[in-house]
């Protein structure tokens, strides 16, 4: 009885391992514009399981946000290509950073309302545009219809919006102080000032340099680090956790398998570890030649103990042997390390950069942003040619400005994959000079010329007759005829004062000239 009651159990968890294995590989599908999917990760019950034989091939351990990557990836918030690589500095698209919050956040649509007018429900994107519009950024037209524009590439200022937003931060007024902290202010989108503003009081984007770097477009691997800080902050259980309280298999006398709850070398966990895997392989940097040291942790530490041996030399393994309780189930985990044979170049400036063919004025390796001002009357948008410094090594990505004012950029990217730089161009287009004229050509009492009178003297003192009673009438005439203005505001009373205040073609430049009168006695 109690063993068909065991055979009977055995196929019931069976059975529900296969529908949950089924049902999670369906949930983990999406559309995508360009075929994603999240290679390096292999679907199971619990949900997506890193492989260590299968990580992505343009990512080292010590990328700067190869965590947050694998952290993201793992729960199917982002994902890899078919070529196996993840490509850290391509751009995100407004369109593709949608579709990362929609599944950061777990977003879905409020309403059934299409809100942009170039997206609509035929569009691949439309679910997740709708689902975490109100944590993105609009174009306006001035008819008050929103457009989306997916293809753009998302930018750094949309990220300060979306994430002030997820975080329920509250939005603060820069009052001007944003201006003092980034050189870049104006490069920074007018209505995204005051989120820009409490995102860096918030410490979740604070830009470099003394930059902010608004228009920069989100590499994946910035958009990656930024999704990861605000899920940090907003979920109960850190992303870092989401391997504490796994399930092991037990066997019947009671005795955990022999596994590890964590594997490193020189005190950092190895990338990608798994309690179920156990090869890794480990590209030190160049250079490379003290042994790393290896350290086990076993997951039941009052059943199960671990041995290591570590690495005679490099190239060389280590490896660290669990013993179960029971003392005869083992397993053993290897980590074999190599030292990296190539130095990657680091370089990535530019040599020259180009607006229609002409060097732009003050262009030096290390500025990144240029303002550049248009001749009056230009519609054409202009070219922008960029040439890297490390020909043959570094690549460049241009986007051309779509309008005016406008900005174009250009990313930059080394040898090694890594180090980026962003050259913006931000372009406008002088207007036409108005005239700042504000002077007058005559100031006259009842149709006489004041004595005296000189355009540069603005202050007039004049006597009239005694037994006057009547208050004179005055006129003026602007120089700048037909361009400045004249408002005449006459004395109310003898003695009093009678004023002319002039208004030049730019409607700014201003004179006021005035006659005090009073009457001999």
């Amino acid at each position: 009885m109690r063993k068909s009651m065991k055979v009977l159990l055995t196929a019931v968890v069976v059975f529900m391992l296969v529908v949950s294995s089924v049902c999670t590989t369906y949930a983990a599908s999406w559309k995508s514009d360009d075929d994603r999917h999240p290679y390096g990760w292999s679907q199971g019950a619990k949900g997506n399981m890193y492989l260590s034989e299968k990580r992505f091939d343009d990512l080292e351990e010590d990328f700067w946000a190869y965590k947050a990557i694998l952290q993201l990836a793992r729960r199917g918030i982002i994902s890899g290509y078919p070529d196996r690589t993840f490509k850290p500095n391509a751009s995100v698209t407004r369109s593709e950073f949608a579709t990362m919050l929609t599944r950061a956040l777990k977003l879905t649509p409020t309403d059934n309302i299409q809100t942009f007018v170039d997206v609509t429900p035929s569009s691949w994107d439309y679910n997740a545009v709708e689902s975490s519009k109100d944590y993105l950024t609009g174009y306006q037209s001035s008819n008050g219809s929103l457009y989306f524009y997916g293809n753009r590439n998302a930018v750094r200022e949309d990220m300060a919006v979306a994430l002030v937003k997820a975080l329920n931060i509250t939005k603060v007024s820069d009052n001007g102080q944003l201006q003092q902290i980034f050189s870049d202010y104006t490069a920074i989108s007018t209505n995204l000032r005051d989120y820009v503003y409490t995102a860096y009081k918030a410490g979740i984007m604070i830009g470099s340099d003394g930059k902010f770097a608004p228009q920069a477009s989100l590499t994946r691997a910035e958009a990656a680090t930024l999704l990861q800080r605000a899920l940090q902050r907003t979920e109960k259980v850190p992303v870092d956790d989401v391997d504490n309280g796994q399930k092991v298999p037990v066997d019947n006398t009671g005795n955990i398998y022999a596994t590890l709850s964590n594997l490193t070398f020189n005190g950092t966990t190895v990338a990608g570890f798994n309690a179920n895997t156990t090869a890794y392989n480990v590209v030190l940097p160049v250079g490379t030649t003290a042994i790393p040291v290896v350290a086990a942790t076993v997951y039941d530490t009052s059943k199960a103990s671990a041995s290591v041996t570590q690495a005679a030399g490099l190239p060389g393994s280590a490896t660290a042997i669990v013993t179960a309780q029971d003392g005869i189930t083992k397993k053993i985990y290897t980590i074999n390390f190599t030292v990296s044979s190539t130095v990657k170049s680091t370089d990535a400036t530019l040599s020259n950069l180009s607006v229609n063919g002409i060097t732009v004025a003050g262009f030096s390796a290390n500025t990144l942003s240029y303002n550049v001002v248009l001749p009056a009357g230009t519609t054409a948008i202009p070219t922008v040619t960029a040439t890297v410094y490390d020909t043959g090594k570094a690549t460049s990505i241009i986007t051309q400005a779509t309008g005016f004012p406008g900005y174009a950029t250009i990313v930059v990217t080394a040898q090694d994959g890594i180090t980026v730089k962003v050259y913006t161009i931000n372009f406008t287009v002088a207007t036409i000079a108005k005239n700042t004229d504000a002077t007058l050509s005559n100031l006259a009492l009842n149709g006489i010329t004041v004595a005296g009178f000189n355009p540069n003297t603005l202050s007039y003192d004049v006597v009239l007759p005694a037994g006057t009673t009547a208050v004179p009438a005055v006129t003026a005439t602007v120089n700048d005829t037909g361009k400045a203005t004249a408002i005449i505001t006459q004395a109310a009373a003898l003695p009093g004062y009678a004023t002319v205040v002039v208004t030049a073609q730019d409607g700014s430049t201003q004179k006021t000239y005035a006659i005090n009168l009073t009457v001999a006695r």
